[in-house]
């Protein structure tokens, strides 16, 4: 959202995003997260489960007489929250998209009539702004994409919970389960993961910062005779 309005309202940004405005968006992201989770510890606890094929008592997940109703309630949540998660980045790269477009035609308009007026050549390439601006868009473009690739099998897993009964632990599907749950942690880790490098890669003002970062105490370091 920052990166869509950089390109919408570049003046008012730094305005609309202050240090606390955005410690505060933070805060309450977690908060929601962790309040949605809530509802798991409501009909499942912790107890000790003889294993036959061990021979054992092992302490395992238990769950109690409301798992049906509490349950229904957490897969609607998490298809809630997947869904939105993935129709606000949507909307957002759309509006950068079309920004960038509405931009570079308003833009290539003034110069066709300032042109026309003074009878130069047309100058070929773009500027130095919209270099950057196009940068920007594709990083944050592809930002969206890995977003969206990564995180969208989170969705189809609860949706599939939610319609499938015994797709879930300790039914009928509980190996298939556990294997798409691996997979989508392994998606997730993928997401959390390589923004950093696209990042790095894609922004020379990032990089920049990121090498000052960790470069400064050996370039501060004092040369003792």
């Amino acid at each position: 959202m920052e990166r869509c309005l950089c390109i919408i309202a570049p003046l008012h940004v730094h305005r609309i995003f202050t240090q606390k405005k955005t410690a505060i968006c933070l805060a309450a992201t977690l908060f929601l997260v962790l309040l949605s989770l809530l509802p798991i510890f409501a009909y499942s606890s912790l107890a000790p489960i003889f294993d036959p094929g061990k021979n054992k008592t092992l302490i395992g997940i238990v769950y109690n007489d409301n798992e049906d109703a509490i349950e229904q309630f957490v897969m609607v949540t998490g298809v809630i929250v997947t869904a939105g998660s993935v129709l606000f980045v949507y909307v957002f790269s759309v509006i950068l998209v079309y920004a960038l477009i509405q931009r570079r035609r308003k833009w290539e308009s003034s110069k066709n009539k300032a042109t026309s007026q003074t009878g130069a050549a047309r100058s070929q390439g773009n500027t130095p702004k919209q270099s950057k601006d196009i940068q920007v868009a594709k990083m944050v473009l592809l930002i969206a994409a890995v977003f969206l690739i990564t995180f969208m099998p989170n969705g189809a897993m609860f949706l599939a919970i939610e319609l499938v009964h015994e797709f879930f632990l300790d039914r009928a599907y509980h190996n298939v389960h556990v294997v798409c749950v691996s997979f989508m942690q392994v998606l997730q880790g993928i997401n959390s993961s390589i923004n950093i490098v696209l990042y790095i890669k894609m922004s020379s003002k990032f990089r920049r910062i990121f090498k000052a970062l960790f470069l400064s105490l050996k370039q501060t370091e004092p040369i003792l005779d």
